[in-house]
């Protein structure tokens, strides 16, 4: 009995040390302690999954860093800003520069990299330096995402290529993504005169190309052609999806005078062919 009483007292005070570290390294508050509003996330991460690893593949990391930039900023409305100084910077982010707040964030960012990486960005992870979140994600952004001037030309080059289908309200997004990437790339806005441009040139239908052409006046924002665009395919979309009243059963003796008209003009159209096969020349006859 006595060593199970022991047994038990060294599990509670090893329970102890671990609950200790975490709130040390900041991956969890303090018991009794309530976080500030200002430090508070956007949302409750416990209402959301954990973001997916990533296996150091350059073509996902682009979705990836997105889906964990906006995760990480639901844990600390502080890592909004925070990211979008580090994510191009060209110096060191190290946590012996940085303030105690800042800090904890670093240390926060670091083992939770640690969870979700797998080959060699973990490799990128262990070699930043233990607790160094902010350098690791630094490193992790120049490495599957360099500014190059190759880069900047083959986005621009998509984006000046780019092509709208009959699915308009896929297509708007699409374009944006290939913008936010061109911005984030470059480190500069695109120009909103260049968007409209690209937009214009993008437009494959001919009716809707018109269309914005006699308005293009009153479309002169990407904002006023993005919402131009989006009313118009959701007005065809609905047009398209109402019932004909053929669909919900018509008056028979209408549906048969249609049908009538309809066929006497098919007739009509042959009879026409006929008479024009039959006054034109006869071919002249070789002897």
């Amino acid at each position: 009995m006595a060593a199970q009483e022991a047994e038990l007292v060294a599990l509670r005070a090893s329970r102890a040390r671990v609950d200790t570290l975490d709130t040390e390294l900041g991956l969890v508050e303090p018991r009794g302690h309530e976080p500030s509003s200002s430090s508070r996330g956007l949302v409750d991460t416990r209402q959301l999954g954990k973001p997916e690893k990533f296996n150091g593949e350059p073509a996902t990391f682009e979705d990836w860093s997105f889906v964990f930039e906006a995760y990480m900023s639901c844990v600390d409305r502080k890592y909004v800003e925070l990211f979008e100084k580090v994510r191009f910077s060209d110096v060191p982010w190290f946590n012996r520069t940085m303030s105690s707040t800042e800090h904890e964030l670093s240390v926060q960012l670091y083992y939770t990299l640690a969870m979700l990486l797998q080959g060699r960005a973990l490799d990128i992870c262990q070699t930043s330096g233990l607790g160094e979140g902010f350098e690791t994600y630094r490193k992790l952004v120049a490495e599957y995402k360099p500014r190059m001037a190759s880069r900047f030309v083959g986005t621009l080059t998509h984006l000046l290529s780019t092509k709208f289908t009959t699915d308009v309200e896929a297509d708007i997004p699409a374009f944006e993504k290939m913008t936010r990437r061109y911005e984030q790339e470059t480190g500069a806005p695109l120009d909103d005169q260049i968007k409209v441009g690209i937009v214009m040139n993008a437009v494959t239908d001919p009716g809707l190309r018109d269309h914005l052409i006699r308005n293009s006046v009153r479309l002169k924002t990407y904002s006023a052609l993005k919402e131009e665009l989006l009313e118009v395919a959701r007005t065809s979309r609905v047009l398209n999806s109402s019932p004909t009243p053929m669909d919900i059963g018509a008056d028979p003796d209408y549906v048969a005078a249609l049908t009538l008209e309809a066929s006497q003009g098919l007739w009509t159209q042959k009879k026409w062919k006929m008479e024009e096969k039959r006054e034109a020349p006869l071919p002249p006859v070789r002897v």
